[in-house]
């Protein structure tokens, strides 16, 4: 531990590099749905508890605020810097939240509460909302106006919103939620959507808003025991609480284990229905124990000198496209690149699908700027991955994580071929899923290769409708061509997609058309040997019928010719 500390003093006073994150605030803007419908799907009001989770789980110095809106819309927790006062004004306002409002007005809480940002993006700052709501739009008894305002919301409050960079994620808490709109915000913002269909599980989703809206380091949670290093000067812990638990129990490396109801002077411990969040300021280096259930998503989240770094991955991905995810340790705000400090850190980055460790990458080499660098995106499966980074110094670790959703591919394809009427060509559509990327902007463009191997370049060409994008191969010699076909496109959201899949193929492969004629040749090499041995024994028997009647000529005459003849003794 003594050297891990002289390591990083002396790399804070030596590094060249100062790489402070890209992302200098976090703005997190929360609106909570009051509407009468809330009695029906929020009984027990369980937007208290967990908007108290997302109110503890804020670190110092991100600017936030919490607003409701029914008919109205209402400033609950003033927007303003998080600090102690902050949240002990934020737990005291939640408790107001109710449900009486007559209708739903998300365009008017959209607006309000995004009215003071610049109309252009700031790349410092991570602009994000959180909206929970279990309705439809509704803003009047008259169905017209509603029906303008669920328009407008489309098609002027989400441009202006995406002009602003902002993220924003959805919670629907109820299947008659308005998804449609739900869906077309998220996605329009690269943010992240989650339907419920109860409140008991509204903690934990906003756990995971949280941690999309503003990541925080952690250390791993292992068999409920972590281990704390002297570069922590606190650490907040979450833990999922059972009903069937009692109570939960705090076990440090040194000193006296204790509960909510026994905490020491710099423990702080929030107790709420379903969970404990309890921070520890100036915590003993060692490894500590929780007694409490197992659970995914128990947290250890740590405010330390020694920090891992990541740039970022965007909230939703597709097939196709690939990553390269950087990340890299630093002291203070400046990068570690004493090789002494890496000899006796293990690093890894594992990719998670499914619940199951899909893949797991080790990592020990540096580039020039002391970052570590994975290529992802080879192995994406459609549905929702994970990527964690762990490193192990022995004597301290860190983790990051960030989860994701993978959606399809972003294209159609279709093939034809022609070869009537005149005309002889294979054509290659290429439609462009209007629910997950905009029309405008969809490039598309292909490496042929032909039957023979030779290599062309062709761009597709917008079809009359502009609907598709076309790849022409006109005479094509027999054969099977192989196209590498390359996308261009922007998300809803308006992020650039650049995506090359699987080669698509057309035409018959030339081995089939080879056989073919192979199999017509032996049976035309087959029919010719039998033409061939016929003419034969025809020749054969012309001869022989040839040879015999001679020979019966030539028997004829020399008999005849021996009746004419004296005998020789004739001649005596």
């Amino acid at each position: 531990m003594l050297i891990l500390g002289v390591f990083l003093v002396i790399e804070g006073k030596t590094a060249e590099e100062n790489v402070a994150n890209p992302i200098e605030k976090i703005d997190v803007r929360v609106i909570i749905d009051v509407s009468g419908s809330m009695k029906k799907n929020d009984p027990d009001n369980l937007r208290i508890p967990a908007l108290k989770l997302l109110v503890g789980l804020l670190p110092d110095d991100v600017n936030a605020g919490v607003w409701t809106f029914g008919t109205d819309v209402k400033p609950l927790v003033k927007y303003g810097v998080v600090n102690k006062g902050w949240k002990n004004k934020a737990n005291k306002s939640v408790r107001k939240i109710t449900s009486r409002d007559m209708f739903t007005d998300v365009e008017a809480a959209l607006k309000i509460i995004s009215k003071d940002w610049q109309n252009t993006s700031d790349p410092t700052v991570k602009r994000n909302i959180i909206l929970l709501t279990d309705g439809m739009v509704d803003v009047s008894k008259d169905q017209s106006e509603t029906e303008a305002s669920r328009q407008r919301i489309l098609d002027d409050v989400l441009p202006d919103l995406q002009e602003k960079g902002v993220t924003i994620h959805t919670i629907s808490l109820s299947e008659n939620a308005d998804l449609e709109i739900m869906d077309a915000l998220s996605k329009g913002t690269d943010g992240s959507s989650e339907q419920v269909n109860s409140a008991d599980q509204l903690q934990r989703v906003f756990l995971h808003m949280f941690e999309k809206s503003t990541p925080r380091d952690t250390v791993p949670l292992e068999d409920n025991q972590f281990t704390i290093d002297k570069m922590i000067d606190e650490f907040t812990l979450l833990v999922f609480r059972n009903k069937d638990v009692s109570e939960t129990t705090v076990i440090p490396p040194v000193g006296n284990k204790f509960t909510h109801k026994t905490t020491p002077k710099n423990v702080a411990w929030l107790e709420e229905e379903g969970y404990d969040l309890i921070t520890i300021q100036k915590p003993k280096a060692g490894k500590w124990k929780i007694n409490a259930d197992i659970d995914p998503d128990n947290r250890v989240m740590v405010v330390s000198k020694l920090k891992l770094n990541t740039s970022q991955l965007p909230n939703s991905v597709f097939i196709g496209e690939s990553y390269d995810y950087k990340f890299w340790l630093t002291a203070g705000d400046k990068k570690i690149a004493k090789e002494a400090f890496y000899k006796l850190t293990d690093i890894k980055v594992l990719q998670i699908s499914d619940d199951k460790i899909q893949e797991v990458w080790e990592h020990s080499k540096r580039n020039s700027e002391n970052e570590f660098n994975q290529k992802l995106g080879e192995h994406f499966k459609v549905g929702k991955v994970e990527i964690n980074v762990l490193v192990d110094g022995k004597t301290f670790k860190r983790q990051k994580t960030h989860s994701f959703n993978v959606y399809e591919q972003v294209y159609d394809v279709e093939k034809k071929s022609y070869e009537d009427s005149g005309r002889n060509e294979h054509v290659i559509s290429v439609f462009p899923k209007k629910e997950l990327v905009q029309l405008s902007g969809f490039e598309v463009s292909s490496e042929v290769t032909a039957p023979d191997g030779t290599k062309t370049q062709r761009p597709g060409k917008t079809s009359i409708r502009g609907d598709r994008s076309l790849i022409t191969i006109k005479d094509p010699v027999p054969g099977q061509y192989s196209l590498a076909i390359s996308v261009v496109a922007l998300s809803k959201s308006g992020r650039k997609i650049a995506i090359t899949t699987a080669p698509v193929t057309i035409g018959e492969p030339l081995s089939d058309q080879v056989v073919a004629v192979e199999e017509g040749e032996e049976e035309e090499e087959t029919s010719t040997e039998v033409a061939d041995w016929s003419k034969i024994g025809i020749t054969l028997i012309a001869v022989n019928a040839t040879i015999a009647l001679l020979i019966g000529g030539i028997w004829f005459f020399l008999k005849r010719k021996r009746k004419n003849t004296p005998a020789p003794e004739d001649d005596l």
